[in-house]
């Protein structure tokens, strides 16, 4: 037995489907142009995050390399014992600071692109919304 479909008072079928091709494309598109938004911002903080990283061990290689010299200069244990005491403590903080600076850039860059796939939510939601409002008006002024 054969399935009729809905009809309308004149016979006439009518299907809207809950969301027309343009917002479809509308959306993919956008989240498209989030994506590259994001990649680039990726590229950049990791960018960021290696010319820190040489930096800080630049810095660190200087410091280690002139360790002999230091050493050297050292007339006594005690002086060797201090020496190597401040050496550790300045590198540790060194260290630390180095670890927050890469922690604040990796922040940075989730808050960036939080912020941008929230506004490209909203806006995708607001398309959907007007696309939306605009079929059903649409189909209503068909139907009239």
């Amino acid at each position: 037995m054969a399935q009729k479909t809905p009809a309308t008072p004149s016979g006439d079928f009518t299907f809207t489907p809950p969301l027309d091709l343009e917002t479809a494309f509308s959306m993919n598109q956008r989240n498209i142009d989030a994506v590259g938004e994001m990649n680039q911002k990726l590229y950049k903080a990791m960018q960021t995050c290696n010319e820190e990283l040489v930096s800080f061990g630049s810095r660190r290689l200087k410091q280690d390399f002139a360790i002999p010299q230091q050493l050297a200069e050292c007339k006594t244990p005690n002086e060797v014992v201090n020496f190597y005491s401040e050496f550790f403590q300045t590198a540790f903080k060194q260290y630390s600071d180095e670890a927050n600076t890469l922690a604040q850039i990796a922040n940075n860059f989730t808050k960036e692109t939080f912020d941008s796939f929230q506004h490209e939510m909203e806006a995708t939601v607001e398309t959907v919304d007007s696309n939306s409002v605009t079929k059903q008006k649409a189909v209503k002024d068909d139907k009239a």
